[in-house]
């Protein structure tokens, strides 16, 4: 009876309008077939009863369906979740360790500033000893060009006063070799004057030595040995020019003796 009381409230708790459809889970019945099937449901109330029990049973187990799908969603979520947490954790590290990384190259890069820095002072430091080194060369340069000015103004006076000297004495100097000096006479011979009478003196070994000697005087070592022991250099070139000068005396008489 209580089954039936209730289905009779279901029954009367329902209101349709005719465009309406009834839906349950098995089937959607149109409107006009519920109307037409009210009767005998009434009629075989219990047999509903039966088909709503069922209903509830399959609800039922469509609920526990739902719950354990709801449930391994929830594990499904969970694990998700943990794998969320996991990333979180790792994204997390990864961004101290990014910070720390970030610290260490700020670091470093502070490190290499102040080392270029220090480098761009020592630059600085090396230019400006370039500048004054450049200077300091400079200077040296313009001194050494007015000292060569000098020793050319110099060379220039010694030169006139050596051809003042050379036309006096009759005598020119050459610097033949390193250690070695030329001497050539003029005006020895009056037929001609202008007749050259040279010799060679090397002072590389430390004493005088006559390397070569035109014309040949007999009297060479003689003189040479003399100019070695007394050291006046002087009257050596006299002695030479008055041997080359007996040298021609000697050969003219010779010569007019013949004749």
């Amino acid at each position: 009876m209580s089954v039936n009381s209730k289905g009779n409230e279901d029954i009367s708790s329902i209101s349709l309008n005719s465009s309406e459809t009834l839906n349950t889970s098995n089937n959607i019945l149109p409107l006009n077939e519920l109307y037409d099937s009210i009767t005998g449901f009434i009629q075989q109330l219990d047999l509903l009863a039966e088909r709503e029990i069922e209903k509830i049973s399959e609800t039922r187990k469509n609920w526990e369906k739902e719950v354990d799908e709801v449930e391994e969603t929830n594990r499904r979520l969970d694990k998700e979740l943990k794998h969320l947490e996991n990333n979180d954790k790792k994204s997390t590290e990864k961004k101290v360790k990014e910070k720390r990384d970030i610290t260490q190259l700020k670091s470093e890069i502070s490190k290499l500033k102040k080392g270029q820095d220090e480098i761009t002072s020592a630059i600085e430091e090396l230019q400006l000893q370039i500048e004054l080194k450049r200077d300091a060369i400079t200077r040296k340069k313009e001194e050494r060009a007015e000292s060569l000015q000098a020793l050319r103004s110099q060379r220039r006076k010694n030169q006139l006063k050596l051809n003042i000297y050379e036309d006096c004495t009759c005598m020119r100097i050459y610097g033949a070799q390193e250690d070695k000096i030329t001497f050539i006479f003029t005006q020895i011979r009056e037929d001609k004057p202008h007749r050259e009478h040279a010799f060679t003196v090397d002072v590389s070994q430390g004493q005088y030595k006559v390397t070569e000697c035109f014309p040949r005087l007999r009297d060479l070592d003689q003189i040479v040995k003399w100019v070695n022991q007394s050291g006046d250099f002087y009257k050596f070139l006299k002695k030479m020019r008055k041997s080359f000068s007996e040298y021609h005396k000697s050969r003219i008489n010779a010569y007019n003796s013949h004749s």
